[in-house]
């Protein structure tokens, strides 16, 4: 009797010594992510009017005290979740990469609290918790250091599956849902759909563990009004916002709708173009020259729009090569290029007019397809391209390659990228963004231009000349037909570009002139560009050549890169091999939850992770196949995170040797 209060006072010692220990760890992960990335500077892609410049103007204009301006191209064409975000984060007087990883890191501490009583042993968790902390993508410089959706999308996910997780493995330990973990389930979900367009893959992820919950506690008894309360806030909180940000865009602009995606003439004007049956079709090029040309000849609405879908100042969007050598609007970019060419003939006016230009276009092109004027497939509505036997044949193999991307982690790499953009751009970026920038190309260059590249296209061999803003050539200061070796290989994707045309398409310049200096483009004797080498272009796709430009990073910016490539070589070398063993551990507990006729809450977990991952891989690997390049670290982001999750805790719940869950 008198030994007991000894023994619980020794018991209480040591538990707060473990639970002192463990907080110490977390604390130092934490430090060491925070060592690991605060070298990471912000990349401003000034001029790329649909994403970075969007964005920021977007957030801008929050910060003036408007909602987004005035309706032009560039309105209602992407989530507002992202520009408030930066709004918020400027309003606080946050860094952007703070913001950015910081929400990373908060995101893992949340799977963390919301696994962590769950598991046979807290250091488990802190296993867990470094395994998603070090995730190399989330420190990769192009999908984070960019003011893009995608630098918080995996974070977003990631909180969406921690507060799932959590509602799934409190129904299965008997407790009663948590109002804070559902609420953040709610708020997680109603942020990804105010991000993106393509938020339905993600639905599964909270819906699963909501019915597993519901499930538990009816075969309890125990499914009363508080229950079912607290399980529809993670579906009425996202209804909410949905319906808020429609409501404020009808008061400023006129349209019931959160984006102009959501349109249902702009849906069934696309769908009209792209059901026009055509001798050529090429994979990824939804509505093509030949598909277009016969949409001009029964559509006087669409015909005003020929001169600017045809003319030079859409070829920027076009990038997918056709099977006659032609350059043509690619499926992610086709829907810019239109949109772009209906502005150009009513101007920035209200969305209804917009609107209107795409229903006559959509009940025109129809028409002509119904009486026959027109071979057509199918009536279709929305962006998605019309399915083909040729991207039956390639799904299965991308679908296998996107998901040896996820896993393999080879093709991630640390660079720093630079700055570039119109100085109106970069005073823009200043102004909204709080942070250190990579430099631009003239603070690398000073005063002397010293920069590489190269250019190829399929219309010959691609020559350059150097001149100054005066017109003044420069030929001592260009050396070109430079050994170009690997490139045709890189680039055989475009149609007609033939192998002797890459072999000698670098080019070097190194010389001193008033900036800008300029390097004209000619092919086949003729001048079809003029670039400027004052870091406003860096890349340039055109359907009559594709260029690069390569600018030398100074070498003391690269020190934290190659830091941060040293710890993903950690995750290339071993991540498959886990990735298998935590495949084989959940079959082994599927086993043992069919065995026991438990519906088990933790395979409910490992189940909603692994689903994850595949909806991503086969989100991406569709859009890959139909419409454009999407196999990259920034479209495949949220997966990772998911994707680790499942690597660390399937070999651990192995171990869980009691029988839980909700009997069949």
């Amino acid at each position: 009797m008198v030994l007991l209060p000894r023994i619980e006072g020794a018991r209480l010692l040591a538990w707060s010594r473990n639970l002192g220990l463990f907080l110490l760890g977390v604390v130092a992960l934490v430090a060491a992510r925070i060592w690991l990335t605060s070298d990471i500077l912000v990349v401003a892609h000034a001029n790329a009017g649909y994403d970075d410049n969007l964005f920021v103007d977007m957030a801008r204009e929050v910060l003036d005290g408007g909602w987004f301006g005035s309706y032009d191209k560039h309105n209602l064409i992407k989530g507002v979740f992202y520009p408030y975000f930066l709004a918020v984060v400027h309003a606080l007087g946050l860094p952007l990469m703070a913001a950015h990883q910081g929400l990373y890191v908060l995101a893992c501490v949340a799977f963390l609290a919301a696994i962590l009583r769950y598991l046979p042993n807290r250091y488990w968790g802190l296993l867990v918790f470094a395994v998603l902390l070090f995730n190399p993508v989330s420190y990769t410089e192009s999908v984070v250091a960019r003011p893009i959706r995608d630098s918080i999308y995996p974070s977003l996910a990631l909180l969406l599956i921690a507060a799932s997780a959590r509602l799934a493995l409190a129904a299965e330990a008997g407790e009663r849902p948590s109002r804070p973990w559902a609420w953040l389930a709610g708020l997680s979900l109603a942020a990804f759909w105010l991000i993106r367009q393509e938020g339905i893959w993600i639905v599964p992820t909270v819906a699963v563990p909501l019915l597993y919950a519901a499930f538990v506690a009816i075969r309890r008894g125990d499914f009363d009004r508080d229950y079912r309360r607290v399980l529809m806030i993670p579906i009425l909180v996202p209804v909410a916002a949905v319906l808020l940000v429609s409501l404020v865009n009808l008061a400023a602009y006129g349209v019931f709708r959160m984006t102009d995606m959501e349109s249902n003439a702009f849906r069934d004007a696309y769908g009209a173009l792209s059901r026009i049956r055509v001798e050529n079709r090429a994979a990824r090029v939804p509505v093509s020259r030949e598909a277009r040309d016969k949409a001009y000849s029964v559509s006087p609405t669409f015909a005003t729009l020929r001169a600017a879908l045809e003319g030079p100042g859409l070829r920027g969007f076009r990038t997918t090569g056709m099977a006659n050598g032609q350059i043509d609007f690619g499926g992610g970019h086709f829907l810019w290029a239109i949109r772009e060419a209906v502005f150009s003939q009513v101007g920035s006016k209200h969305a209804g007019t917009v609107d209107d230009y795409f229903r006559r276009i959509a009940d025109e092109v129809d028409a002509a397809c119904d009486s026959g004027a027109l071979d057509c497939g199918p009536r279709r509505s929305g962006f998605m391209p019309p399915w083909n036997e040729g991207y039956t044949q390639a799904l299965p193999g991308t679908f296998l390659e996107t998901l040896r991307r996820i896993v393999t982690f080879h093709w991630v790499t640390h660079r720093i990228d630079i700055s570039s953009g119109t100085d109106k751009n970069m005073q823009l970026f200043r102004r909204v963004l709080i942070g250190d920038f990579t430099p631009t190309v003239r603070d690398i260059l000073g005063e002397r231009t010293v920069i590489g590249g190269w250019a190829v296209s399929h219309l010959g061999p691609v020559s350059f000349r150097l001149v100054d803003s005066k017109n003044r050539e420069f030929p001592q200061g260009l050396r070109q037909g430079l050994p170009s070796v690997g490139l045709f290989e890189a680039q055989s994707h475009v149609p007609g570009l033939r192998k002797e045309w890459t072999e000698s398409a670098r080019f070097m310049v190194d010389t001193v002139c008033e900036l800008p200096c300029y390097l004209d483009v000619v092919i086949r004797g003729e001048r079809v560009a003029r670039i400027p080498l004052d870091g406003t272009v860096i890349s340039l796709v055109r359907s009559d050549f594709r260029m690069h430009l390569d600018v030398h990073i100074p070498p003391s910016l690269q020190d934290g890169a190659r830091k941060r490539d040293a710890f993903t070589k950690y995750y290339i070398d071993y991540t498959p091999w886990l990735a298998g063993l935590a495949l084989l551990c959940y079959l082994f507990i599927t086993v043992r939850m069919i065995v026991r006729k438990r519906i088990d809450g933790h395979w409910i977990v490992l189940s909603v992770l692994l689903g994850t991952v595949l909806a991503r891989a086969v989100v991406i690997s569709v859009v890959h196949v139909t419409s454009f390049d999407a196999m990259n670290t920034q479209y495949l982001s949220p997966a990772f995170p998911p994707g680790l999750a499942f690597v660390a805790l399937a070999p651990i719940l192995v171990f869980l040797r009691k029988p839980t869950g909700a009997k069949v």
